[in-house]
């Protein structure tokens, strides 16, 4: 199978085998890295390390945000489990393996059989997850333009999640978009008058606001109702 490799940011103390553009080789290769190894992405036979750090204005923060308030509502709701930035998923129909920003799985999920956990080959737990979440969140950098905007709006699909949130807060503006499966595709949310957008998922709405903290640096909220 042909494929690319690509590698954001330095390449320092990383080898990876010569058949990487096949899942099943990426997979095992992952399963050889540490817990703080780099982000990685598969898809199709295309192959990104990502290796960069994560802009400290318009990316991490907006994560940390985002999950610090999808964890504590997915506890309240108690209809399932948000998992924050890292959780590593794949799924063989799409020919998808990757560790989104943020996951979201519904109990009736786990019970269907529709995603479960694989267990490690040696040792105790699980560090992947195998078939589909219900909702999953990209926050857009430089290094993953294409891949959140273009390859993952075709794999999540194909993959079966019903909901797909973006943003990108890069270049001053502040981009929030749910996008919702139907019938094999996703569709966008259109949002209110105030700027709120429903999640069917969820059955709340979120709106997503920046303000500024006490040093002049961008603070992210995302709100929620019913």
């Amino acid at each position: 199978m042909s494929g690319t490799l690509t590698v954001t940011g330095p390449r320092i103390g990383i080898e990876m085998p010569a058949d990487i553009a096949r899942l099943d080789s990426f997979r095992e290769w992952v399963r050889t890295l540490g817990e703080d190894g780099p982000r990685v992405h598969y898809s199709n036979g295309n192959v990104l390390v990502d290796m960069s750090p994560q802009d400290l204005g318009n990316h991490l923060p907006v994560i940390s945000s985002i999950n610090s308030a999808l964890v504590q509502l997915s506890r309240q709701m108690d209809a399932g489990e948000y998992y924050a930035d890292g959780a590593w998923l794949t799924n063989e129909e799409a020919d998808l393996s990757t560790e989104p920003d943020g996951l979201y799985i519904l109990w009736q999920t786990f019970r269907s059989g529709e995603v479960r956990f694989e267990p490690r080959k040696t040792g105790e737990g699980s560090i992947e997850f195998t078939g589909r979440g219900d909702m999953v969140l990209e926050v857009v950098s430089d290094s993953s333009e294409a891949k959140d905007l273009v390859d993952l709006v075709r794999d999540y699909a194909r993959a079966g999640f019903h909901e797909y949130w973006i943003v990108d807060a890069r270049r001053g503006a502040l981009v929030f978009r749910i996008l919702v499966l139907d019938a094999g595709s996703y569709r966008e949310v259109e949002p209110d008058a105030g700027g709120w957008l429903r999640s069917p998922v969820w059955g709340r709405a979120f709106r997503l606001v920046r303000t500024t903290n006490a040093i002049g640096e961008p603070r992210y909220d995302l709100e929620v109702r019913e």
